[in-house]
């Protein structure tokens, strides 16, 4: 499991918590290297820690811990589709929007 002393990425999103349509943005995986862990930071400082791996050409999966909002609000562990929306292949952040929950 990632925790923050293990994170290689850290994706940082514009709301307090991940849902379809959530915007953020951060580094991604440019290959099919397997799960790389994350830390997720949210607008509201909050943070949570999970993996982000390549699931297609512009697809990627962000399974997510279960974590606590800056609120005290508990979020199960979820796993989420994300794609880059706009930015060129190869760079290294892109802009980030969430476009379905997996589970």
């Amino acid at each position: 499991m990632p925790d923050q002393d293990r994170a290689a990425i850290a994706l940082r999103f514009s709301n307090t918590h991940l849902y379809k349509g959530a915007r953020g943005a951060g580094p991604l995986p440019r290959r099919a290297e397997g799960a790389v862990p994350c830390m997720v930071e949210f607008s509201d400082g909050g943070a949570g820690f999970g993996t982000v791996a390549r699931s297609g050409p512009n697809r990627w999966r962000l399974s997510m811990q279960a974590h606590v909002t800056a609120k005290g609000a508990r979020i199960d562990a979820k796993t989420w589709a994300l794609e880059k929306e706009g930015a060129a292949e190869g760079l290294p952040s892109a802009a980030l929007k969430v476009v379905d929950r997996l589970g």
